[in-house]
């Protein structure tokens, strides 16, 4: 019995230990550059990153790849290339609709790098304008387009101050309903 023991022991420390020697190396750190502003839905970012193998030797690659994922699941995969210094790459990664999505960096056969939440801001409303000024001459008129950009921002305030005005009305009837009962 003891020498069965000795056998199983003996082959679960050796299936270990070729198990970690075979899993050796297999893991990279990856590193996304700055963006210098949110995305903007429908319209290219390009997204740099860097993979260094082991936290250390830079790992250029073409088949590493930036995946997005939509709070209703759509998936969507954009291809990077390598790029400037070595280990670094780059991806025009487009997110179709606004929102928080959530994305990943796949270096190449190495596990998966999760970089949480991106939200993803709408596409500024636009609308031409047309002006037509007084005419120069009895023959000629000048008309000027132009673009005019609408914020969404006037919305944001007018319920901010909707929220504002129901908090105030009903602190004050809160109030007016405290004094009555310490009044009676």
């Amino acid at each position: 019995m003891r020498k069965f023991l000795l056998g199983a022991v003996a082959t679960v420390v050796f299936v270990m230990g070729e198990t970690s020697t075979a899993f050796a190396g297999g893991w990279a750190v990856v590193t996304v550059d700055p963006m210098p502003a949110p995305p903007t839905a429908g319209a290219p970012v390009e997204v740099g990153f860097t993979i260094l193998q082991h936290g250390i030797t830079p790992y250029s690659t073409q088949s590493a790849r930036v995946i997005i994922t939509s709070a209703a699941g759509e998936r969507v995969q954009f291809a990077a290339e390598p790029s400037g210094a070595a280990g670094h790459h780059l991806a025009q990664v487009t997110f179709p609709t606004e929102g928080v999505w959530s994305w990943q960096i796949q270096p190449d056969w190495f596990p998966v790098q999760d970089l949480g939440a991106i939200t993803v801001v709408a596409a500024p409303v636009t609308r031409a304008v047309a002006v037509t000024g007084p005419p120069l001459s009895p023959a000629t008129s000048v008309t000027t387009t132009r673009e005019v950009t609408e914020p969404m921002s006037w919305m944001i305030r007018v319920l901010l101050g909707a929220a504002l005005a129901s908090v105030v009305a009903l602190t004050a009837a809160e109030l007016r309903s405290t004094r009555r009962r310490v009044a009676a």
